[in-house]
């Protein structure tokens, strides 16, 4: 573009004349020569100066001054229509500099998991912030799902729901509340990571870091090693299979390392489909009698309540879920879920004992609904898991379908998994939510099992 041309374009994009072809061009003249971006702030300068002139002067006054800046006013009807003129190009400008000027490239690229539910916004004004990727400021908030974030320098790093963090620059990040897991580059040494109460310098690692509301913030070693810090304790250097937490009190307490709250990739299922129901998604629970808790890292795309367990080895180490030396397998033998042993007198058939998703359906279609339920039997007990399908969610939606699937033993001779049991529903909406829980009626030394669900289309 030639300096005419350059001085054409810009005179255009002030009085607001400027195709959007013209416009595309002249930003990215700007965009690459300083030169022309510095031309152009003169001629933003030189029509605000004269706005301001012309506010301030009489007519005749401003007359003059016009006479003496660009145009030549002969009466004053001319004068009053270019003091509107002139204010009418001052919000041209405006405009156009919107238009015109983007953002700084952004310091980061992220993905999300299918059916994951986030905002982004700008720290000081809350207000919606570029989707081209994650620019200084940024905060996100994510509510449902999981969220990778990747970094100019390569550090990456895979966020889990509910959380809400900001990118304050390639180098780094606050952790306002939520489950975090990072892996830091060569390159990328010395990425801070903040909480209200821990602030966390890698040296070359692989960690986790939780700040949960009601629980103290953590942060947990698997390679390398960090510096953390807290407001009361010195700084202290983490190796791999170390961790840390800070409580209300601002001490750093030792803690053991738990690499199953953590999820270091995307599951690649979900969103609008059902999924997981395999429970193969997820991070690998560690070995224990009747499983560990489940957590966002081991269920992916499911809903838990406080009582549900996976499964995948006992704590000796036999697959299967179970105590010791005795477990019981479903048909492929790998991660299971299941609801733990109940205390007498204890109340099952609560969203504790329960796992659900929602997940998107065709208005009118049929559906399939199969799953596998098995018994853990110390002693003698009958169980129950009962499947239900709502339409929307279940806290608010109509009922769809229900079945309960039980079985009872004796002695752990007993135990094991039943064939698949399988029910049908017809979705009214774009949306359902299936919900399995435990509703056994005796429970005190037997544990129900689920494995392999799925949701099918039935064709017509």
């Amino acid at each position: 573009m030639t300096r005419n041309e350059l001085d054409s374009a810009i005179q255009k994009a002030l009085d607001g004349a400027l195709t959007e072809r013209e416009c595309l061009e002249l930003r990215a003249v700007l965009k690459s020569d300083p030169a022309a971006r510095a031309l152009y702030y003169e001629y933003a300068d030189l029509n605000q100066s004269l706005v301001y002139r012309l506010s301030r002067l009489s007519p005749v006054d401003a007359a003059r001054s016009l006479a003496d800046i660009r145009l030549q006013v002969q009466s004053r009807r001319a004068v009053r229509l270019s003091i509107a003129a002139a204010a009418a190009v001052f919000v041209a400008t405006l405009v156009a500099l919107k238009l015109i000027f983007v953002p700084d490239p952004p310091i980061a690229d992220y993905r999300v998991a299918p059916g994951s539910l986030y905002t982004l916004e700008t720290v000081d004004s809350g207000e919606a912030a570029p989707v081209d990727g994650l620019h200084k400021g940024s905060v996100v908030n994510l509510t449902r799902g999981s969220f990778e974030v990747v970094l100019r320098n390569g550090n990456r790093g895979v966020v889990l729901a509910p959380s809400r963090f900001e990118v304050r620059s390639d180098n780094e990040i606050v952790l306002e509340e939520g489950t975090a897991w990072f892996e830091v580059t060569k390159d990328g040494r010395g990425l801070q990571v903040a909480t209200q109460r821990l602030k966390v310098i890698d040296l070359g690692t692989a960690f986790g870091i939780r700040s949960i509301p009601g629980s103290d913030d953590e942060v947990h070693v698997f390679s390398g090693s960090v510096r953390v810090s807290s407001p009361l304790d010195a700084e202290q250097t983490l190796a791999a299979g170390e961790a840390r937490s800070c409580g209300a009190a601002g001490n750093l307490m030792a803690i053991p390392v738990q690499a199953d709250m953590f999820l270091t990739s995307l599951p690649e299922e979900g969103g609008e489909q059902f999924a997981n129901g395999d429970f193969e998604a997820g991070a690998r629970p560690d070995d224990a009698d009747f499983g560990v808790s489940a957590t966002e890292a081991l269920l992916p795309g499911w809903n838990f309540g406080r009582d549900v367990s996976v499964a995948l080895r006992s704590g000796t180490g036999k697959p299967g879920y179970g105590q010791g030396n005795g477990t019981i397998l479903s048909s492929t033998a790998d991660v299971q879920v299941g609801f733990r042993n109940a205390p007498p007198g204890y109340e099952v058939g609560t969203p504790d004992d329960s796992i659900w998703q929602t997940f998107g359906t065709v208005p009118l279609q049929q559906y399939e609904v199969s799953f596998e339920m098995g018994g853990f039997f110390a002693s003698s007990g009958a169980l129950e898991v009962t499947a239900a399908v709502y339409d929307g969610t279940a806290t608010t939606g109509t009922p769809l379908a229900r079945i309960s699937e039980s079985r009872v033993g004796q002695s752990p001779r007993d135990n094991g998994y039943n064939p698949p049991t399988r029910f049908t529903f017809t979705a009214r909406s774009g949306r359902s939510t299936l919900v399995l829980t435990e509703t056994s009626p005796q429970s005190d030394s037997c544990s129900p099992v689920i494995d392999n669900v799925t949701v099918v289309e039935v064709p017509e």
